[in-house]
């Protein structure tokens, strides 16, 4: 792409989005989540994932006055269950902001198994366990994984320490790696997400 085609795309969104209402300086995610992967492996076969999402201060603070219920600024075994409840409703019909493909095409579905909650010096933790709809061979194949909030409501970022692990895979045949997508950018092209990959020898 030459470099005023280039300029001509970016002003195209900026323009799009004052055509929008919303302000190229505000465009900004009402929640920020650091996020962790975990790849469940069987040789070579994907069974399971597990993510951890840490909220910001704001958000956080947000949930404890919703769920914390004797403001103990913990989340006991009640309060981790309503917290459950409404975040499986609501992220359900959104698949949970997760997306697997091989290929350009949908790979499986993921469904709810597990979940706890935690929070330290305010800030707030919630993990997902999820079993994948059917076992993904992955030997000599690649698995694409996104994670991502299209309406650019929450913002996930990768965590920089133990981002993604894998479990299971006792031959260490099995690699994951991350890069930015810039053919899945959205918020009129404004956001260039992450992509993860996962690949396993044959």
């Amino acid at each position: 792409m030459s470099r005023s085609t280039q300029m001509y795309s970016r002003c195209a969104a900026l323009m799009m989005l004052t055509v929008m209402g919303v302000s190229p300086a505000f465009a900004h995610p009402d929640i920020a989540i650091t996020l962790r992967v975990l790849f469940d492996m069987r040789r070579g076969v994907l069974t399971g994932l597990g993510e951890s999402w840490t909220f910001d201060a704001a958000y956080s603070r947000t949930l404890l006055d919703q769920y914390d219920r004797d403001q103990d600024g913990a989340l006991n075994v009640t309060e981790t269950e309503a917290l459950r409840e409404k975040l499986v409703a609501d992220l359900r019909r959104k698949r949970f902001f997760t997306n697997l493909t091989m290929g350009g095409k949908p790979a499986a579905g993921l469904e709810p198994v597990g979940f706890s909650a935690e929070s330290h010096k305010g800030v707030v933790t919630v993990t997902f366990a999820f079993n994948v709809a059917a076992p993904i061979d992955l030997r000599g194949q690649r698995l694409d994984v996104a994670v991502r909030d299209k309406d650019y409501t929450a913002a996930f970022k990768l965590a920089d320490n133990a981002g993604l692990q894998i479990r299971g895979d006792f031959d260490k045949k099995c690699h994951a790696t991350v890069a930015p997508d810039p053919q899945g950018a959205y918020f009129a092209k404004l956001v260039v997400p992450d992509e993860i990959t996962l690949t396993c020898e044959p």
